[in-house]
């Protein structure tokens, strides 16, 4: 149902930036100068309706991809398989080597 409303939603914004650019578009070029050719505005209109649609199919895709994501998040736990401790004479400080090991608990991640 997400979906559906997120196509619905992206679907009336690009519709209603058209329809204000459009109007915004004739005002300034045909109502200007009345000797301009009227194809103008809607010819700029479409330029602007293919790169708005296309970045609302883009942040779309995003959306869908975020949300499998967050869904499908990985448990995983991390387990020592080596743990030395050494004392550094040249800085003074004891220093650790530890060894891990990723064990994923079954589900699907998205690495």
């Amino acid at each position: 149902m997400k979906y559906l409303k997120l196509i619905f939603s992206a679907i009336f914004i690009v519709a209603l930036l058209s329809i204000i650019f459009y109007f915004l578009v004739y005002n300034y070029i045909y109502l200007e100068n009345p000797n301009k050719i009227r194809e103008v505005p809607l010819t700029l209109t479409m330029y602007f309706f293919t790169g708005i649609s296309t970045l609302g199919a883009v942040l779309s895709a995003i959306y869908t991809l975020h949300i499998q994501s967050i869904a499908k998040r990985p448990n995983i736990i991390l387990e020592i398989t080596n743990l030395t401790s050494q004392f550094d004479d040249f800085i003074k400080k004891n220093n650790f080597r530890i060894g891990l090991k990723m064990l994923n608990t079954g589900e699907n991640a998205f690495f």
